[in-house]
């Protein structure tokens, strides 16, 4: 279930909530215990997109089936903007280095 608000949004997972604030960029990136979700958080931090960018793991409390619903794919890293759906390293790499190069 999401609750959309004009600044945050609620995900329920499992028997918990959690609440996702919309950035300055309405940038959520969803990340599990694979390597490539792994590696994109360590660059995160490394090029100072960090604190543009929502992220949210959904290894814990159930979220990744909700990933599943919303997007159709449990596959992490997932980013999510308000005109694009992004998956794999790659793809969300290049995505945000291009975003945050002019910064």
């Amino acid at each position: 279930m999401v609750n959309k608000g004009s600044d945050t949004f609620l995900i329920s997972g499992g028997d918990s909530l959690v609440r996702v604030e919309n950035t300055m960029k309405n940038l959520v990136l969803f990340v599990g215990s694979d390597e490539d979700s792994k590696k994109l958080l360590e660059d995160i931090k490394i090029w100072g997109a960090h604190d543009k960018i929502k992220i949210v793991d959904v290894s814990v409390n159930g979220l990744r089936g909700w990933l599943l619903v919303e997007y159709g794919s449990t596959k992490t890293p997932l980013l999510v903007t308000n005109n694009t759906i992004l998956s794999g390293y790659e793809e969300i790499r290049n995505y945000i280095k291009a975003s945050f190069s002019n910064q």
